[in-house]
């Protein structure tokens, strides 16, 4: 028991570890590019992608786990969760991107990526909660 609980303790520790050193290397950019709004917008764009794929690998989990069966019996219906969520969190910082100077400037491409890492985290903390749930649930 006090190996398997170390062990957890353990994996969490270099998740956390390598989660602060990409958020590091994310701030990174964006104070080195402070200059330019499409250079911070390239940092946004690139930290969005990855922690898009982040979501994808849980998601991926999360279908390959026979528990959820029930609810999507083919990662079909991960897949378009996923696109669905892409093509909202596209139109929505748009949106947002647009109302900050009506298109117009690099603000709006900046503040339209910013919102794409944001919502990107909100969801990736949505699908983690969904995995701690069903750790806490599932026998």
């Amino acid at each position: 028991m006090m190996k398997k609980t170390f062990g957890c303790l353990l994996s969490v520790a270099a998740a956390l570890y390598a989660q602060n050193a990409q958020a590091d290397l994310y701030q990174e950019c964006l104070d080195k590019n402070y200059m330019s709004d499409k250079e911070m917008a390239k940092c946004s764009d690139d930290e969005a992608t990855r922690i898009m794929g982040e979501i994808r690998k849980k998601i991926n989990s999360i279908a390959a786990t026979s528990y959820f069966n029930n609810w999507a019996p083919s990662r079909k219906q991960y897949n378009e969760l996923l696109d669905n969520w892409d093509k909202f969190r596209s139109q929505y910082c748009d949106l947002l991107g647009y109302t900050y100077t009506q298109g117009m400037g690099t603000i709006s491409i900046l503040q339209t990526a910013t919102c794409n890492v944001d919502m990107n985290n909100r969801l990736l903390q949505d699908i983690e909660n969904v995995i701690t749930v069903y750790k806490e649930n599932a026998n």
